[in-house]
């Protein structure tokens, strides 16, 4: 039976490193200098713009990652004429559990991985089944209490759109900068810890993305 390989060569390797590298680094250098703000501005709005600010680099570091794997992907299916119009996330996810065993997985942090798809999908619309998945992996990221002065509604998904979720009160989501660098250190992993070589079956792969 034929086997399809996907090669990943060790420079690759390193720039992804170094983009991911650079999202943490914006995000310091264009951190918001918390005193001087509250000097101008009521304190609720302060902390909204610097949960926003954070919330804005987890987005963009989950929107490298999914970038990076998909241009590795799609640049090895097309150089071996393979159809790749049909990648997605769950396709992604299903494709990377047949390249790896779960020894390799854990080592390349890929459950944290999936955390960081799912905190970034909560953030960006409030999904009900990405809070439900982000709730079961992580659920130190939730208050573990409703709120007696939260009066929005009984779904947990109904006040967790980046718009609202921010403000007092409504801070639905428990994460701080050390979140934000934890997640890049695991993404750096994820493709430190990739062997440079991962096959698959082609009956299997063609069956996937058809």
């Amino acid at each position: 039976m034929e086997t399809v390989k996907f090669y990943f060569w060790v420079d690759q390797k390193d720039d992804y490193c170094a983009q991911l590298t650079e999202v943490t680094r914006l995000y310091f250098k264009t951190k918001i200098d918390q005193p001087t703000l509250a000097e101008q501005y009521p304190v609720n709005l302060v902390d909204s713009e610097i949960t926003m600010h954070l919330y804005t680099h987890i987005l963009m570091l989950a929107q490298q990652l999914h970038n990076q794997i998909y241009t590795f992907l799609q640049d090895n299916l097309k150089r071996q004429q393979l159809p790749s119009q049909n990648l997605n996330y769950r396709t992604v996810v299903r494709l990377f559990s047949m390249f790896l065993s779960a020894d390799v997985a854990k080592t390349m942090n890929v459950a944290e991985m999936q955390q960081l798809y799912y905190l970034a999908e909560t953030i960006k619309s409030g999904n009900e089944r990405a809070v439900q998945k982000l709730q079961q992996l992580r659920p130190d990221f939730f208050r573990s209490q409703a709120d007696p002065l939260d009066f929005s509604g009984n779904s947990l998904s109904s006040h967790l759109d980046v718009f609202t979720s921010v403000y007092t009160n409504q801070a639905v989501l428990l994460i701080n900068e050390l979140d934000l660098l934890n997640f890049e250190r695991s993404a750096q992993t994820f493709w430190q810890q990739i062997p440079e070589t991962l096959a698959i079956e082609q009956e299997s792969l063609l069956a996937l993305l058809g």
